[in-house]
């Protein structure tokens, strides 16, 4: 899957389509033997892992029954509208290490709602350069050169301007854990910049900061971070996202998994502190950090 692909409009596709074959009754491995494919290929098209030519789309609405021209026109725009690779990320196809961390960039760029859940690390998001530059050769799992280091810093702060810079920002919500507030990457001085970056940045409107204080104890969020990214749109379901490197990540649009995320993030919020006072504790900390 070429990194430039919209992976929103390119899962609404595969969607619609697993959807129309299911309504018209049929396996994939009928649809496979009809269009005189590999049953693989019909897998892949479902997975969202091949394209579609207008040709064999057309052949697969003839088969499902889908005469209405309205409704054939919709599915050619959005398979010709998946193919287009005119997406910010492109420039970095040289460190998007997979297809799967390609989609997170464009589904982080399309939400609305974005609900993060950060444990030690802060959230790449609102990382200052400098800290983002000692997670990045702190945290890899092997020593990355000056270039690639570099590189990687580059598409951090590019998604920070994609994202909360662009005309209509999403709701970003944030949970942090007291523990990444104190864990000083970077020594003092870039921590202590970076908490106030946050500090300065939750007082967006559509930003809401709260922490977690140490005082809670053990908490659901103690399994690690996550995020939950939602669309406006109600045919495109949320998808939860958790990190499993600095470089990658695993995406999960089940609805059951989906669910219990939600529980534990609202739970989490429950446990944190109010926005004033998680704010002043972050001023604090950068306060000490600054004088230490």
């Amino acid at each position: 899957m070429p990194v430039g692909q919209r992976p929103l409009v390119r899962r609404r596709l595969r969607t619609e389509l697993r959807q129309e074959r299911e309504r018209a009754g049929k396996s994939q491995a009928e649809v496979a033997k009809k269009m005189d494919w590999s049953l693989s290929k019909i897998i892949r098209l479902e997975a969202g892992q091949v394209g579609v030519s207008t040709n064999d789309l057309k052949a697969l609405l003839d088969l499902y029954g889908v005469n209405e021209t309205e409704r054939r026109t919709f599915f050619i725009e959005l398979a010709r509208s998946a193919r287009q690779q005119s997406s910010w990320w492109s420039a970095f196809r040289d460190i998007v290490p997979s297809s799967e961390y390609a989609d997170f960039l464009g589904y982080e760029t399309d939400a609305t709602s974005l609900n993060y859940y950060c444990s030690l690390i802060l959230p790449g998001l609102l990382q200052t350069e400098d800290y983002a530059r000692e997670i990045f050769e702190r945290t890899a799992s092997a020593e990355l050169d000056e270039t690639t280091v570099d590189r990687l810093v580059e598409l951090r702060m590019a998604r920070k301007r994609q994202v909360l810079d662009r005309d209509d920002p999403p709701e970003l919500n944030v949970v942090l854990d007291e523990s990444a507030l104190h864990r000083v990457v970077g020594g003092p001085e870039v921590m202590s910049d970076q908490i106030s970056s946050i500090a300065e940045v939750a007082q967006l409107d559509n930003v809401t900061i709260r922490v977690i204080p140490f005082a809670t104890g053990g908490h659901p969020g103690m399994n690690g971070p996550f995020e939950i990214l939602e669309f406006n749109d109600p045919a495109d379901p949320p998808v939860v996202q958790f990190d499993a490197a600095p470089r990658d990540v695993t995406l999960r649009d089940n609805g059951e998994i989906l669910g219990m995320y939600r529980k534990i993030y609202a739970d989490l919020t429950e446990l944190a502190l109010t926005e004033p006072e998680s704010i002043a504790l972050m001023n604090k900390v950068a306060t000490d950090l600054g004088e230490g």
